[in-house]
């Protein structure tokens, strides 16, 4: 008959020592990636906000549009890039960029018009 036998403390000990040092190699990792992704979803919404932008001065002989800079809530009643794109574009989502937190739950919109470019 066998007899049974336990984890010792330093084995224990050891695989937790392995465990953690795994760990502490793939945290860094994860968040890169996770930075890497979030750049790839604004870079697809400026595609898409852009691809919108074309769209809207076909439609109005290469004229750009007069828009203010941006608002500084959603409720304010200001012609901006959101409002103007929105009906060009797939999903309104474009205008959120994954990186950003605060401006888009302030203003709507992650990104910004330039001004200096009204028609």
């Amino acid at each position: 008959m066998r007899s049974l036998r336990g984890f010792t403390l330093v084995e224990m000990l050891v695989v937790l020592a392995i465990i953690g040092t795994l760990a502490a190699i793939i945290y860094p990792l994860s968040r890169s990636m996770i930075g890497k992704s979030r750049e790839a979803a604004c870079l697809t919404n400026l595609r898409s906000l852009g691809v919108g932008l074309q769209t809207y001065l076909q439609e109005h002989h290469d004229k750009m549009p007069e828009l203010a800079a941006g608002r500084s809530s959603k409720t304010e009643d200001t012609p901006v890039l959101e409002t103007l794109l929105l009906p060009y574009l797939e999903t309104p989502d474009a205008f959120h960029c994954p990186a950003d937190h605060k401006e888009f739950q302030e203003s709507g919109s992650s990104y910004m018009w330039n001004a200096t470019q009204n028609g």
